[in-house]
């Protein structure tokens, strides 16, 4: 059977949006997909799900098949563990209570960062910060904006280099779900858990590790995955019989090149969507 044109189509399974810390609104990252010819997309912003509202209505209207989901950030050890739910209910209660206890989490991480950034000489209004990032998650990005704003440092990169990276003189750690209980929250909501680029950093052991908690799939594609990573992580995948996932995981700052640019397909979404229709979850809802 030869391939239609729709599987053609490429896809773009993790994206976020300003209700998290990426640069546009839900519904303009839907439109820009469109533009794009992106056939279908996934909004995981990060430990947040206040834009899925806004990005399905706007992707019914702009022909975009729109994925709620969530990218939520996990304790691993020495390990920096993302795990995406896709296809989750986005008003389940115990989604929408961790995404409340996160972003309180956020706020007083952030207001914890401005003070010791006052502690170097660097003066935030962190009320006016918290304003205007609005009900979005606060974050590094944020006070890395305002840092750039007021002529502190010369890029955005710089803020992290300086003062806001792991280790840095303002860096505070956050609080986080470990990786069973992210997934656990993911099932619990109907949704599929997605390990997110785990080539970013992670041994084979590791990924074993955390396949063996019980997740549906491995996020194969991702710009810091080198060929070989991708081939590595996609035959761990058909190894543990695994759906296999990809996307960008564009935020919109400096990132625009990748968008609608990876080699991930219209039959990875559906395969996606149909095991997480014969899983049952959708029934739930």
């Amino acid at each position: 059977m030869q391939p239609s044109s729709r599987d053609k189509a490429r896809v773009d399974l993790h994206l976020h949006s300003s209700a998290s810390d990426g640069v546009y609104r839900p519904g303009e990252l839907v439109r820009r997909a469109a533009t794009a010819r992106l056939a279908a997309i996934a909004l995981t912003d990060h430990d947040e799900v206040a834009g899925i509202e806004e990005a399905v209505r706007v992707g019914r209207e702009e022909g975009v098949a729109v994925v709620p989901g969530i990218e939520i950030s996990c304790e691993g050890g020495e390990l920096d563990v993302h795990m995406l739910g896709l296809f989750l209910d986005p008003d389940d209660p115990e989604v929408r209570s961790y995404v409340s206890w996160y972003h309180e989490e956020r706020l007083g991480r952030g207001r914890k960062m401005v003070q010791r950034l006052a502690e170097l000489g660097i003066e935030l209004d962190f009320d006016e910060l918290s304003r205007r990032v609005g009900p979005g998650a606060f974050g590094r990005p944020h006070i890395a904006d305002a840092l750039l704003e007021r002529g502190y440092v010369a890029s955005i990169q710089e803020a992290f280099d300086l003062y806001l990276g792991d280790g840095k003189p303002a860096y505070v750690p956050k609080r986080k779900l470990t990786p069973t209980e992210a997934v656990r929250l993911i099932h619990r909501a109907g949704g599929l858990a997605i390990l997110a680029h785990p080539g970013d950093g992670m041994t084979e052991e590791n990924v074993r590790a955390l396949i063996g908690l019980g997740i549906d799939g491995l996020e194969v594609v991702h710009p810091r995955h080198s060929p070989e990573i991708t081939e590595w992580i996609r035959t761990l995948a058909r190894e543990y019989g695994l759906l296999e996932s990809g996307g960008s995981d564009f935020h919109g700052r400096g990132d625009e090149a990748l968008f609608g640019s990876l080699d991930v397909f219209w039959p990875t979404y559906e395969e996606l969507l149909r095991a997480w229709q014969n899983s049952g979850s959708q029934s739930r809802r």
